[in-house]
């Protein structure tokens, strides 16, 4: 190391621990800021059913995006469902597209709370997401 040179300790990362058995660490800045009626569940059930996906890499790593020009949609759903909101800033047809992303436990209360408003496409695509089957088919 040179004169000027500072060696700085390696950063530490905040607490992490499951929820419910989903997802890896809990950030509470993504929480839901308002509990949603059911008319605003509904809606969301609406905006999710025309740009909604939702995938899964590990039966454990449920991820919903909605993908939109306005942004203010996603806020809302940000607000009423927790998640973040980003925009695409990559080089290619898609820049300038705004994205509300959740991952884990808040992305299966989402799909949960959606579940019974979607169409029956829907309803088998979520089904697919292995911890999904007991819960909401009752069993």
């Amino acid at each position: 190391m040179g004169e000027w040179e500072v060696k700085l300790p390696p950063k530490k990362r905040g607490p992490a621990f499951q929820v419910n058995g989903i997802g890896r660490s809990y950030k509470p800045e993504l929480d839901r800021l308002e509990s949603p009626s059911v008319l605003d569940i509904t809606w969301a059930a609406g905006v999710y059913e025309g740009e909604g996906s939702c995938f899964s890499s590990t039966p454990r790593n449920v991820t919903v995006t909605v993908s939109q020009k306005d942004e203010w949609l996603l806020e809302r759903l940000r607000v009423y469902f927790g998640g973040r909101v980003h925009v695409t800033t990559k080089k290619s047809r898609h820049r300038g597209i705004h994205e509300w992303k959740a991952h884990g436990q808040r992305a299966v209360d989402f799909l949960t709370e959606i579940y019974l408003y979607l169409s029956p496409r829907r309803q088998a695509q979520i089904l697919k997401l292995y911890p999904w089957q007991a819960c909401l088919e009752g069993e």
